[in-house]
């Protein structure tokens, strides 16, 4: 498994910051909004009602996924749980696939969205972040050994090699930029990428690091590295 720029995995501080990251969050998160006033709004009506609504994929270990009770487990669960315990209020975490979390946002059907979503410019113009919670990079997934040990990222840059990778993701968008040649192959969510992987049906998965660590320590028969 090929690490780029890898930095070991943080949490920040939580218990006496989270109510006051919150508002900062909610009034950054709906600058997409006409107006500070409807964002006053939205924070209003989640305190009203005493339940704030978090949009999660529920398919992205360790951050979220479904356990065999089908209940949500994961570091952003968690930090959700805390985060309105820290308020006084419930949660409910909404689960969608990844590239419906932002416009999900935009339409006011979640408040929040806590799924491994990396700052970029381009979402900063719909919504703005309170973070870092956790910091990684890119790596890959494969069962080749050619591929887990190139040196420089240019050599994947060939129509000979697939990769799979997460629609609407910065994964997607790190592809195009540097490995462009590649067939890419944009799937709703890792899992599909992974079983691609371990089925031999493309060269590689692309993702943040955390994503293939699990699915090589999760799928250690198969070899991937």
């Amino acid at each position: 498994m090929k690490k780029f720029n890898i930095i070991p995995m943080h949490q920040r501080h939580l218990e006496n910051r989270l109510v006051s990251i919150f508002f900062s969050l909610i009034f950054l998160a709906t600058l997409f909004v006409p107006s500070a006033s409807n964002a006053q709004a939205r924070i209003n009506k989640i305190i009203f009602n005493k339940s704030i609504r978090i949009g999660v994929t529920g398919n992205q270990p360790p951050f979220s996924i479904e356990s065999k009770n089908n209940h949500l487990i994961g570091f952003e669960i968690d930090l959700g749980k805390r985060l309105a315990s820290a308020m006084g209020i419930d949660v409910e975490f909404i689960q969608l696939p990844f590239p419906e979390l932002l416009p999900a946002m935009e339409s006011n059907k979640v408040d929040i969205i806590m799924s491994g979503m990396t700052m970029t410019t381009t979402r900063n113009l719909k919504v703005a972040f309170v973070g870092p919670y956790v910091s990684t990079g890119k790596s890959l997934l494969t069962k080749s050994s050619k591929y887990a040990n190139i040196k420089d990222v240019s050599e994947l840059d060939s129509k000979k090699i697939s990769i799979g990778t997460l629609k609407g993701s910065t994964s997607e968008e790190f592809a195009k930029s540097y490995i462009s040649n590649a067939e890419l192959v944009l799937v709703d969510n890792y899992q599909d990428a992974i079983d691609m992987v371990r089925q031999g049906e493309i060269s590689l998965m692309l993702a943040d690091y955390a994503e293939c660590l699990y699915a090589s320590l999760r799928f250690s028969g198969d070899n991937l590295l």
